[in-house]
């Protein structure tokens, strides 16, 4: 049998394996393309198969977050709000650009 040391031993090395792992695995930023297919299959998973985000709102969101698909999701999600309140069916650039604006501010305070 073994003691409890001995097992806390051996999953602190299986964790520290697991790390080793995970610290080798990158994964790149985002290309224009990348952030427009993330877009659509997000909307997609929630049943949404229409184009919601216009192109250009879309080069903005991939701008402010440079590519990083996890940064992606609270202005995206915060413009949808926004265009939602709106009665709007596209989320268009000024939309994006005040989402965006306004994350930047409440950061930087």
């Amino acid at each position: 049998m073994l003691s409890p040391r001995s097992i806390h031993e051996t999953n602190a090395l299986r964790c520290l394996k697991l790390v080793d792992r995970f610290r080798r695995l990158e994964i790149s930023a985002l290309t224009p393309d990348d952030t427009t297919e993330c877009l659509r299959m997000r909307m997609e998973c929630a049943g949404c198969t229409r184009e919601v985000f216009a192109g250009d709102a879309i080069v903005l969101l991939h701008e402010a977050t440079i590519g990083a698909m996890r940064d992606l999701d609270r202005p995206a999600a915060a413009a949808l709000r926004e265009t939602a309140r709106k009665e709007r069916k596209l989320v268009e650039r000024d939309v994006v650009s005040r989402v965006i604006e306004t994350d930047t501010r409440e950061r930087d305070r």
